[in-house]
């Protein structure tokens, strides 16, 4: 089993961008970047052992609460529903990319997935992922 949190807003996956070379066409993806940023400062990639066979992911976004928002309502925002963007199918294909290589060979692994999307005073993602035979 594997454990992760990062912290900071939660990022959804963007489309990606395509650039006109002369005759051709590239293909790239805009937040390569952002992802190797994550990797180097949030995982500690020596300590995380490879899964091999079919996972579990679990995945929860910890999303901030709106700065608009009432002092006297804040509280009762906290662990509720967010149901604003960005997509909750967005935010896992970012971090199951991010994730490739690291934490399992390919995110094609992954057979269920239990995602969710909730208000919370610190922004962050939290990852678990169980090995089927456990």
């Amino acid at each position: 089993m594997i454990e992760i949190e990062i912290s900071g807003t939660p990022q959804a996956q963007a489309r990606a961008r395509y650039v006109r070379r002369g005759k051709f066409v590239q293909v790239y993806d805009p937040q390569s970047s952002l992802k190797k940023d994550i990797v180097k400062n949030s995982i500690n990639t020596d300590i995380i052992e490879k899964i091999d066979g079919a996972i579990l992911a679990e995945i929860t976004a910890y999303m901030p609460i709106p700065k608009s928002t009432p002092k006297k309502n804040i509280e009762l925002l906290i662990g509720s529903p967010h149901t604003k963007k960005p997509d909750i199918d967005n935010i896992q294909k970012f971090y199951f990319d991010l994730l490739n290589g690291i934490c399992y060979n390919d995110d094609s692994q992954i057979f269920k997935i239990i995602a969710e999307k909730k208000y919370d005073l610190i922004p962050r993602i939290a990852i678990k992922l169980t090995e089927k035979n456990e």
